[in-house]
């Protein structure tokens, strides 16, 4: 190193520039990457922005869903309200199976094969004019971490609702 640079100083004190670096390049054809290094760049593109047009699409078209299976639990708990007062149940399609039950003074109603998401969202509504029971649990205090917590216990729930004695 010490002499490369003596012989670039001796270089310079004669009034002679040294040929620059890349001068000995300029012959040379630029570099051209190969058929897999073109396919490569190109699929992991391909599939960033396919990753990112999918997850976008169930974005869009998930938040729909969300929303109906809220107002599936809302459904639930006026038609459980209903059965109560002497209202036909409506045909469930989601396999939830509602069954009234007469006690000596009071009635209730029994959803079971109830989804969580479901369960959550019905029981709220139904702790409001009643007492709910979530696999066979009656919560102590009413909240929507609680109800969340018991309706996430197995895969599907089953939900007893007693309405307030008037």
């Amino acid at each position: 190193m010490a002499a490369a640079t003596l012989s670039a100083v001796s270089h310079a004190s004669k009034g002679t520039q040294l040929p620059r670096h890349d001068s000995h390049h300029k012959n040379k054809k630029p570099h051209k990457r190969g058929f897999w290094a073109h396919l490569i760049a190109w699929t992991w593109e391909w599939a960033l922005l396919l990753v990112i047009l999918i997850g976008g699409a169930s974005l869009v078209f998930g938040l729909p869903k969300m929303g109906a299976e809220t107002s599936g639990g809302a459904e639930l708990a006026k038609q459980i309200q209903g059965l109560v007062t002497g209202q036909p149940m409506a045909e469930r399609t989601d396999g939830v199976v509602v069954r009234l039950f007469k006690g000596r003074e009071q009635m209730s109603v029994i959803a079971q094969h109830v989804t969580p998401k479901l369960c959550v969202s019905a029981a709220w509504t139904l702790a409001k004019s009643g007492t709910v029971v979530i696999n066979g649990v009656t919560p102590s205090r009413v909240s929507g971490a609680r109800l969340a917590e018991l309706c996430n216990e197995e895969d599907v729930a089953e939900v007893i609702w007693s309405p307030k004695p008037e």
